[in-house]
Parts: structure tokens; sequence; C-alpha cells
């Protein structure tokens, strides 16, 4: 497990099974994930960064996930800071954004 503290974005390539955790000490008004796979869902769950995010299972019950399409996932966001935990079962490079 990796964790990563940012302002408003990080690109990080995952490790297959791994959950990596991204601190997102901006603000912002939604917080979007994005992937560059073709072929891997990747599933995550998201708190406020003062809190421990569910741990996100592989397209598990209560996860968001990017599916395959190439579209991101965008959740609204109404707060100071985020934390976001990823998972997946190969290597996609995803990209984890406070925007707004």
């Amino acid at each position: 497990m990796a964790a990563y503290t940012v302002n408003q974005s990080k690109t990080i390539t995952l490790v297959s099974g791994q959950v990596d955790t991204v601190t997102l000490n901006g603000t912002g008004i939604a917080i979007r994930v994005s992937s560059d796979s073709t072929t891997v869902p990747v599933s995550f769950t998201v708190s406020q960064a003062s809190a421990t995010p569910a741990t996100p299972t592989d397209k598990g019950n209560d996860c968001y996930v990017v599916l395959t399409s190439g579209a991101p996932v965008e959740i609204p966001w109404t707060g100071n800071s985020a934390k976001v935990s990823v998972i997946a079962t190969g290597t996609p490079t995803v990209n984890i954004a406070l925007i707004g």
C-alpha cells in the first residue's frame, strides 16, 4: 500500500491488488478519478481527509468504479481536502484530482 499527499492532483500507476491512498489537501467542488485502462476497471472509496476511507475491493460493494470506457468518474464534493483509496486487478495509470 502506497500513500501520497498532494494539493490538487496525483497520477499513479497501480500495483495489481494493492490499495493506494491519495490525500488531496486543496479545495474543490468535485473529485475526479480517471484511468488509462481499456481492460481493467478501477474501484475507489472517498472520505474527508481527516477520516479513513472504507477499504475498496475490486468492483466491490459501496465502491465507485471507473469503467474501461475511458470516461472519468466525478463525485460532487463540498469541502476542503479529501482522501481517496483505489484498487485494481491490473496496473492501470490513474489520475485523482480535486477540481473546481
